[in-house]
């Protein structure tokens, strides 16, 4: 019995009765002038049939001229003669890249609403805060008044970069954009200068690196809780910040 399927197989295969796929040119095309933009790696055929070689690729965002648009879902294009693409690979148009102002304005909607969210739930811990900007990315931490907690935002929500044991009275350094704290222990004052250490979170944490203040506290300025924790500052809050930071 293998013998004889193995027999008709072969017969079969001389016989040319191999399946082919009938490649068969566009037959309804609906005639447009229009100009598309094309995505990474966009295919070109010399039909609508996806099961044709591809003539060529082109670069992502080449401008393409579309003469027609097949049942199929391919566009007809000349470039440089008739060629076809499949549907998804074009676009109607290319977003400009976004300005610096505008990726400020993206970052600070989103941290304004951590910082809502943050004050709504710890209504009862942070009765006052402070804004400043004290890890150089532009847009201000959040310190809690009872001196002890930062915030930051990442992705969306509010997350933690220091919480500490004691009360600490800080200071920005304007000179070195550094953080300094001062907290009483036994009767005496401990400074703390810190850094930002991202091996552990990928927002990154307050360390103290040095307990020698000195070199830092010259002209630094104390950091102050001037906004109390109600609603109207909690809704008004990206207004704070627009103005912080001098964006209308």
């Amino acid at each position: 019995m293998k013998k004889i399927l193995s027999c008709m197989l072969i017969i079969w295969i001389l016989g040319g009765m191999v399946p082919t796929i009938e490649v068969k040119a566009a037959s309804n095309v609906i005639a447009v002038e229009m100009e598309m933009y094309s995505t990474s790696g966009t295919p070109v055929y010399t039909t609508d049939n996806i099961f044709t070689d591809v003539a060529f690729l082109l670069e992502r965002f080449t401008l393409v001229k579309v003469t027609g648009i097949t049942t199929s879902g391919f566009y007809r294009v000349d470039i440089g003669g008739t060629y076809y693409i499949p549907g998804a690979f074009l676009i109607a148009q290319v977003s400009a890249p976004k300005t610096e102002k505008e990726i400020m304005l993206e970052a600070l909607e989103e941290r304004a609403e951590a910082y809502a969210m943050l004050l709504e739930q710890s209504q009862q811990s942070i009765t006052t805060y402070g804004l400043v900007d004290v890890t150089g990315d532009g847009l201000p931490e959040l310190f809690s008044g009872n001196g002890r907690e930062i915030y930051t935002c990442y992705e969306g929500r509010p997350v933690v970069m220091y919480c500490g044991m004691y009360q600490d009275i800080f200071y920005k350094s304007p000179k070195d954009n550094a953080l300094i704290g001062k907290y009483s222990w036994n009767g005496q004052d401990i400074w703390e200068v810190f850094y930002v250490d991202m091996s552990l979170l990928p927002w990154g944490q307050f360390r103290c690196f040095s307990t020698l203040a000195a070199p830092y506290i010259d002209k630094a300025v104390q950091i102050t809780y001037p906004y109390t924790n109600d609603e109207a500052t909690r809704t008004g809050i990206k207004t704070v910040l627009k103005n912080m930071l001098g964006i209308s």
